[in-house]
């Protein structure tokens, strides 16, 4: 008996994983081919249906010229012209015979009908059905090209079916980060930073993400995101500016282009998540006391990027500095495209400069990175 191959698992759940993995890829594979499989049955048809016409004109070809050329046959037996009575049986050992259709004479052969003049003589008609002959033989050349080019097509296909069911591969989804679900990018000193996208992700960060060397930062306009710097006890002056510049423009001064606002940031303690006694506070909103530290941005300027963190390529979308280390980026500020359309336009544009990467990301994907509010891009590269 021969021996069976046998590969060790690590556990009972990685086996699992493995013959689930081999089921999925089988299954895609499957469905890979039949897809294929249809196109080159269709094909396979085609073909065999313009062979068999390339083999049906020929032989019409072939007994018209065979019929012509027994012509002189008959005049050897002393028949001149084509109403000779004795025509009918000579031309019937050719399976071939004399028709009337509406008061025109043809000469019959197979299914072909040739126009004939029974008044003219035996070498006439002959060189009437050798031009048809001839018009029939004609044809097979385009029927020729046409078979050449279903083969070729038939070949890529088969091709490219093969491919296709090489192709299909498991790919692990990649397990993301806690921050990912937020709005976040990381400071030109390598900090994180991350901010709400609505009242509930701001009450969030605020009341389960926030930590005692993180810095606050909002602006006092409503509908501000929070943003955290997080676990930087003394963060320099540009990793404060550039947390200040994402909080501003992903407020409403973005939607309704705002130039020349401040946003400001506090240290953990100023941060109040009850209201004041006597007073309420809506979801997502929080009271600031104490001195708070203004940062005033000039201009409405984001970075959409893909970065390399580890091992791993993520998109973002923070301060203008982003460009400065990423795989590729766009520049965006308030114009007049819609979200799902100038998404579109960076993922192609992604997609130009590294079509692997670019791809990793779905639209919607770009579409969750971008401010609320319209946008065009100005500027991209990597």
């Amino acid at each position: 008996l021969g021996k069976e191959s046998h590969e060790k698992i690590p556990s009972f759940m990685d086996g699992l994983d493995t013959v689930f993995t081999e089921n999925i890829v089988s299954k895609g594979k499957s469905i890979q081919s039949v897809s294929f499989d249809k196109k080159i049955s269709e094909l396979e048809t085609r073909l065999e249906e313009q062979t068999k016409a390339i083999k049906t004109v020929t032989e019409k070809s072939e007994n018209i010229a065979k019929v012509a050329s027994s012509f002189s046959e008959y005049m050897s037996q002393g028949i001149s012209k084509m109403d000779d009575s004795r025509i009918i049986n000579l031309l019937k050992t050719n399976n071939a015979e004399i028709i009337k259709e509406k008061g025109i004479d043809y000469v019959k052969v197979d299914d072909a009908k040739i126009k004939v003049d029974l008044d003219s003589s035996l070498p006439t008609t002959a060189s009437v059905l050798f031009n048809a002959s001839k018009k029939q033989k004609a044809a097979i050349i385009p029927l020729q090209k046409l078979v050449k080019k279903t083969e070729e097509e038939l070949e890529k296909v088969i091709d490219k079916g093969e491919v296709a069911k090489q192709s299909v591969s498991f790919s692990q989804v990649r397990k993301k980060n806690w921050f990912e679900r937020y709005r976040w990018f990381y400071t030109s000193d390598g900090i994180l930073a991350v901010g709400g996208r609505d009242s509930s992700s701001n009450s969030a960060i605020i009341r389960k993400r926030l930590e005692k060397n993180d810095k606050v930062f909002h602006t006092e306009s409503s509908g501000s995101p929070f943003f955290l710097l997080k676990d930087d006890i003394s963060p320099t002056s540009a990793s404060l500016a550039e947390v200040a510049h994402a909080t501003v423009c992903f407020s409403r001064a973005w939607k309704e282009s705002i130039y020349g606002s401040s946003a400001y940031w506090v240290n953990p303690d100023q941060v109040k998540k009850a209201a004041p006694s006597g007073q309420s506070m809506g979801k997502g909103s929080f009271a600031i006391e104490g001195q708070r530290n203004f940062v005033k941005i000039s201009t409405l300027k984001l970075c959409v990027a893909i970065i390399k963190q580890e091992e791993n390529y993520m998109l973002t979308c923070g301060p203008p500095s982003l460009q400065d280390r990423c795989v590729c980026y766009a520049m965006i500020e308030p114009g007049s495209m819609e979200m799902v359309n100038i998404a579109k336009k960076i993922r192609v544009q992604f997609i130009t400069i590294n079509e692997e990467i670019g791809k990793l990301f779905s639209i919607d994907d770009y579409v969750r990175v971008l401010p609320s509010g319209l946008s065009h891009m100005i500027d991209s590269g990597s």
